[in-house]
Order: C-alpha cells, then sequence, then structure tokens
C-alpha cells in the first residue's frame, strides 16, 4: 500500500456515525496509518451523555484490556536486559503461588482440586495459567465474582472495581489471586483472566519500580506518550469520556461506572496492568509504533527486535479455540493463536477478515486496535460502552477497512 495513494474512507466514517446516532456509542474515534503516517482521522458523537463535549482527538478513555500489550511489552524490556526468564514459574517472584492446585476435569465444586505445578510468567501472558476474571462463567469466575461481593460490602476489591481501585495493591492482590485454585492445569487450556496483572507485580519486584513508574520510565516518556497513565494529569479531568453500559448488561457491569475523581494520582494505590490505563488515540498510534518499527521509536530503542517478533508471534500449540472459547467478543477464535502480547492470526476465516500475522487486542469498553506489519497498516479504533461483545463492530470494523485498503483478497 502506498501513503500517497487516495483512499475512500466515507463507509468507514458513516459506519461509525450509524453507531452514534443509534444511541449505541456516546461517540467514537477511528485512526488508520501506514507505516508512522496517519492516512486516515474520524471523530463523531461526544464524549459525555449531555452532549456537549466533542468526542475528539484529546478525548481520554479507559482503554481498559489495550493495557495487556503495553504491560507485556514492558516485561520483555525486563527480558532483553536479562533480568527474568519468560519461562520461570510465577512463585520464583510471588511465594504466595508455590503450591497451586487446580480444579478437576468437570468439576462442580471449587474444591475438587489437584495439586499441579504453578504457571509460567508465558502462561500469564498467553492467559492458560488457570487464573480467570470475576466476569468469566466458569467455576473460578464465579468464585472470584462472590469474592468480590463480599469484599464491597467491606469497601474493599480485588478486581478492578470502583472503590477497590483506591485501596489495594498489586502485592495484595496477588496474594489474594493465589488463594484460589486455577481453572485447570497451567498450559492445558486458554481462559481469560488476571495474568497479566499479577504480571505488573513481576514487574514492580524484579525493576524495583511501581508499575506506573516503570511504564512511564521506559515506554510512555520514550515513546512521547504524554496522556497515559493509571491516572489524569494536570487539567486532563475534563477530557475524559463518560463510559455507557449496555442496559441488556447494567447489572453484571454497573460497578465500573466511574467518574473522574476515581482517577486522581493520589488515590491510586493500584496499578492494573491487565486493564488500568487511560489513553487517547494519538498516544496509543505512538504506542503501535514501537511495534511497527520492531522496538524502536523514532531515535529511540525501547525494545530488542527479538523481544517484539516473541510479542506479535503465536505461542500456543494451535489456536484458541482448540483451547477455549469458540468466539470472544464477537470474534471467531478459530485460526486465532495468541503472543506473549495480544492475538494473532494463523489461519484467516471467512467469518473474520484477516491476515495472517494480524496482531490484535481491545479493551472492555469496545475498543480495539490491529497491527498488520506486512502492510504496514495500523487501525484503532476508541469509544466507551461495556462490555465489548454488546456489538460485532470488531469484525465489522475490520471488514471495512480491509476493503477500503483492497486487503480483502489477501492473505
Amino acid at each position: 500500500m502506498s501513503v500517497k495513494k487516495t483512499y475512500n474512507f466515507s463507509p468507514l466514517n458513516s459506519w461509525m456515525e450509524s453507531y452514534v446516532n443509534k444511541g449505541h456509542f456516546l461517540g467514537s474515534s477511528i485512526l488508520v496509518g501506514l507505516g508512522n503516517n496517519i492516512i486516515h482521522q474520524h471523530f463523531c458523537g461526544f464524549r459525555d451523555k449531555a452532549n456537549t463535549k466533542p468526542f475528539d482527538i484529546n478525548t481520554v478513555i479507559r482503554i481498559y484490556s489495550m493495557t495487556k500489550p503495553i504491560t507485556a511489552l514492558a516485561l520483555m524490556i525486563l527480558q532483553d536486559q536479562k533480568k527474568l526468564d519468560i519461562n520461570s514459574p510465577i512463585s520464583e517472584f510471588i511465594p504466595s503461588f508455590s503450591n497451586p492446585t487446580a480444579l478437576i476435569e468437570n468439576a462442580s465444586s471449587i474444591n475438587q482440586v489437584r495439586k499441579v505445578s504453578p504457571p509460567t510468567l508465558s502462561e500469564l501472558l498467553t492467559h492458560t495459567s488457570g487464573l480467570s476474571y470475576s466476569f468469566n462463567d466458569s467455576l473460578i469466575g464465579r468464585a472470584y465474582g462472590e469474592a468480590i461481593k463480599a469484599r464491597e460490602k467491606s469497601g474493599l476489591s480485588h478486581d478492578n472495581l470502583k472503590g477497590g481501585r483506591n485501596k489495594l495493591t498489586l502485592n495484595i492482590l496477588c496474594d489474594e489471586l493465589a488463594k484460589f485454585p486455577l481453572s485447570f492445569p497451567p498450559g492445558t487450556k486458554w481462559e481469560y483472566s488476571m495474568g497479566i496483572d499479577v504480571i505488573g507485580r513481576v514487574i514492580e519486584i524484579v525493576s524495583g519500580r511501581p508499575l506506573d513508574k516503570f511504564l512511564s520510565e521506559n515506554i510512555f516518556e520514550p515513546a512521547e506518550m504524554d496522556y497515559t497513565s493509571f491516572y489524569l494529569k494536570e487539567n486532563m479531568g475534563n477530557l475524559l469520556a463518560e463510559c455507557l453500559i449496555h442496559p441488556d448488561h447494567e447489572q453484571k457491569y454497573n460497578h465500573y461506572v466511574d467518574q473522574p475523581s476515581d482517577y486522581i494520582e493520589d488515590k491510586i494505590t493500584l496499578f492494573l496492568g491487565g486493564s488500568g490505563l487511560l489513553s487517547t488515540i494519538s498516544d496509543y498510534f505512538q504506542f503501535t509504533k514501537i511495534i511497527m518499527n520492531n522496538g524502536t521509536y523514532r531515535k529511540n530503542r525501547i525494545i530488542s527486535s527479538e523481544g517484539i517478533q516473541k510479542l506479535t508471534t503465536n505461542v500456543l500449540t494451535s489456536d484458541i479455540a482448540s483451547m477455549g472459547p469458540k468466539h470472544f467478543a464477537c470474534m471467531p477464535t478459530l485460526g486465532m493463536g495468541h503472543g506473549l502480547g495480544g492475538s494473532v492470526i494463523i489461519e484467516p476465516q471467512k467469518e473474520f477478515s484477516s491476515s495472517i500475522g494480524d496482531f490484535s487486542w481491545g479493551g472492555m469498553a469496545s475498543t480495539y486496535f490491529w497491527i498488520n506489519k506486512v502492510e504496514k497498516l495500523t487501525t484503532i479504533f476508541f469509544t466507551q460502552l461495556i462490555p465489548s461483545n454488546a456489538y460485532p463492530n470488531r469484525p465489522e470494523l475490520k471488514n471495512l477497512v480491509r476493503n477500503i485498503l483492497d486487503l480483502h483478497k489477501k492473505k
């Protein structure tokens, strides 16, 4: 593809505006890049329910799980420095994981367990560790949820919930997670999890720096990501978009509703490397440039090219569908593998227009990005609607962009 070629992005703009006009999203933004150049941007709707603040280039959003590739890259920086080995068990860093158990096959109770080996850092990165999330419909996921409800009554929480974020630390979180059985023996299945939140604690232990400081010093500052943080920086409060909860999912997700006052720096003690960052679409494009340019941002070498390759190359024995759910956030997992930093297409499917090697991930509030390094293509989509499977916007978006750029015939 050529930066100089003119592409007709009007179908993409119309698609975005239709979601806003129907009331599905308050507002949204898109950025399409070729190499280091932006070839298309579009913004529509508003970042507040009163429709007074446009959803624009300065809008700050909760990127939720789009935090994960950033934290994974941070861990690989430490691997580059030979300060850790991603194949090491988590128990080498966090002793509370030294004697884990996992549910037996077809368990009907969390008490039906057997002893297993601790998961490795690599398994934590790829969601094959046996950890879970409170919103997962699994025995361990539901157990997390019950524990959260109990803790909320005492003003605490061990998930990224309103109130809990301001009282806990990664140290406490990890010790709490270690009390639960694993959903399965590490490496045998795939279940979306808080594994990368645990990775955040490993980064703190190995580097001797709080996670927020390590990310800022090693990624955000050298990549000029001035608005990306776990908290709102000066004069950013008015830029934070409101987040909608889909009406059909309010009971399950209402505890995620928050206010700018929840992101005051002095109040934040829990730095969730799996879901805690705020960012802008321009900042996130800076991050994707590190991946696109094999570890460099301008003249700054942030991570080795070998580290980028490991982040973006499938490390599963097959695809996610063979180890876990057949669909994830309205996307088929058949032909979708997982690298150390996000999903990787290993066999494109008709149901989900893709190219081999496409590297991507998204966030709980319906955000999404992918990188096609062969075509030097980056696409980033921002909005704020929980959950990410409320609408099929991710496959629709990818198909639209690929059709506009005439990639639908390529694998």
